[in-house]
């Protein structure tokens, strides 16, 4: 899904809104160490503070990481 953010009459910015899965996927990539956190966040087209941000949630949220992970594997 894509959202846009018009800056100005002739200016739209495209954003990618990912889905929780998304996100999670690629905190847990990101946790993996196979890649600079940099690195990734380039690769995806995120700025740094969101990948951090989605990572204090999923940390706040460890009491249902158990759960989460379940489903996640179950998509994949």
């Amino acid at each position: 899904m894509t959202c846009f953010i018009t800056v100005n009459d002739r200016h739209r910015i495209e954003r990618k809104v990912y889905k929780p899965e998304e996100k999670m996927r690629i905190v847990m990539e990101g946790l993996s160490g196979a890649i600079e956190i940099t690195e990734l966040c380039r690769k995806y087209n995120i700025a740094t503070s969101r990948f951090y941000d989605w990572k204090e949630k999923l940390v706040k949220n460890f009491d249902l990481l158990p759960i989460i992970l379940d489903s996640f594997l179950l998509l994949y």
